[in-house]
């Protein structure tokens, strides 16, 4: 996604932001999964909330990108696309580890 942003072709975003959008379409099955599997008492609690953070996340983040587009240009809006992914993977690595 970094890649496509960088190289800033309207086809190539295309392409590459679906591709994207594909591959990251697991995170949430498999966040939901590696929650319960950390908190296997709180499975319901954890489940719940992490569906609803990704509703959230799913209805705010598209309007934020198109705000900043449209005050700051498309190619600001479109690197969010990669900077968010980004800023989580980061934040992940500060997560506690499963035993």
């Amino acid at each position: 996604m970094v890649a496509t942003v960088l190289i800033n072709v309207p086809l190539v975003y295309v392409g590459g932001l679906c591709a994207a959008g594909f591959l990251v379409g697991a995170t949430v099955p498999l966040s939901v999964a590696q929650g319960n599997n950390m908190m296997p008492g709180y499975s319901g609690a954890v489940s719940s909330l992490l569906t609803f953070a990704s509703v959230v996340g799913l209805l705010f983040f598209p309007w934020l990108i198109g705000v900043i587009a449209e005050t700051s240009g498309f190619w600001y809006g479109i690197a969010l696309t990669a900077l968010f992914p980004c800023a989580i993977a980061v934040l992940s690595a500060f997560l506690p580890r499963p035993r």
